[in-house]
């Protein structure tokens, strides 16, 4: 019984697949033809209809179908190990390119801390943004302003008489402090190169002077006959660095700014480096060097 049912089985399942190759021929050549009414001419039968046909036959008894059932192949597609894929490598994103400041020196970061001296003029193109003015036609840059009013403000509540000097000062003011400085000098019978030289101890060279920065102050006693000037020096040398002021040239730094003790100017820093500067016992040339 059972080889009877194998056999019957076997011509059934040679009888499918020659249908099939005959199906399979009719689709290519349809495909080809672009027309689905050729294969019905061929099989005589609608394609649609045979191939509905042949999946609804009986699988003989005590035979294994060579598909799997709709649930097992479902099942078999979620236990299936999920193929290794290798990640694309990560690749960092560049840092985008800072440019240069091209606006005015006076507004770039760190306007605060622009280091002029000799060796470093004012920058080309440097301009005070906005003023700020101040008694016998003095005038600062007005970012330093509120510190400085402060500044004079807890002086005066000490008893202390400061007064402001000198301030802000133009390029042509300082060639005209220069000119002005020779001329005594060699009135004092100095030929001119030596007046030059003696001159250029005291005054800066025209671009190369802090006072053309607006951020530096000239600081003294406004009444010398009741208070000495360096009473005023000395609680300015203790307290200064608090409203973001240091002393610029001190005696035991002329090797490094090249500039003689100059103890009533101060140049405003901002309160973080001139608190470091202090605590570190630098002048601006070295603390810009670290």
């Amino acid at each position: 019984m059972y080889r009877e049912t194998r056999k019957a089985w076997r011509r059934r399942q040679k009888r499918r697949q020659m249908l099939q190759g005959i199906l399979t021929v009719a689709v290519l050549v349809a495909a080809v033809a672009g027309s689905v009414p050729v294969i019905n001419a061929l099989t005589g039968r609608d394609v649609v209809a045979l191939v509905s046909e042949q999946s609804k036959k009986e699988r003989p008894d005590g035979i294994m179908a060579d598909i799997l059932p709709e649930e097992s192949s479902s099942a078999a597609a979620e236990t299936a190990p999920v193929p290794e894929t290798t990640a694309a490598p990560e690749t960092e994103a560049p840092e985008p390119e800072t440019e240069a400041w091209s606006g005015n020196p006076a507004e770039a970061p760190g306007w605060n801390l622009i280091l002029v001296n000799r060796k470093h003029p004012i920058p080309e193109g440097y301009q005070v943004p906005e003023f700020t003015e101040l008694r016998n036609d003095n005038r600062v840059d007005s970012r330093i302003y509120p510190d400085l009013q402060e500044m004079f403000d807890d002086m005066r509540a000490e008893g202390l008489i400061p007064y402001i000097t000198s301030s802000y000062r133009s390029g042509e003011k300082q060639q005209s402090l220069m000119d002005q400085k020779i001329e005594d000098y060699e009135a004092e019978g100095n030929s001119h190169s030596d007046a030059v030289a003696l001159a250029e101890k005291w005054v800066a060279i025209p671009g190369t002077s802090e006072h053309q920065l607006g951020l530096s102050v000239d600081i003294s006693s406004g009444d010398k006959e009741k208070q000495e000037p360096s009473i005023v020096w000395e609680w300015l040398n203790r307290n200064c660095w608090k409203y973001g002021f240091v002393q610029r040239y001190p005696e035991d730094k002329t090797d490094v700014t090249g500039i003689i003790d100059e103890p009533w100017h101060y140049r405003y820093v901002g309160k973080e480096a001139a608190k470091e500067m202090t605590e570190l016992g630098v002048v601006l040339e070295e603390y810009l060097a670290r």
